[in-house]
């Protein structure tokens, strides 16, 4: 089911031609807010769209601090 979220993400980037504007929302700390967005931006990336993290705080998570490298 995620992937489906990623490709219909990237379908709508494509459609727009310009980026957008996403915000992962969750209920408390530690429930993978940064780990999808980070793969999320790793499914991108391979598709050729630009990807730039602005502030990354993993909270001494190394699987986050792994995807982010």
């Amino acid at each position: 089911m995620p992937e489906d979220r990623a490709d219909a993400f990237l379908r709508m980037i494509r459609r727009a031609q310009r980026g957008r504007l996403k915000i992962y929302l969750g209920y408390s700390a530690g429930v993978g807010k940064t780990y999808q967005m980070l793969q999320e931006g790793h499914r991108l990336k391979s598709e050729g769209i630009d990807v730039v993290i602005g502030l990354l705080e993993t909270h001494g998570r190394a699987e986050s601090a792994r995807l982010a490298e």
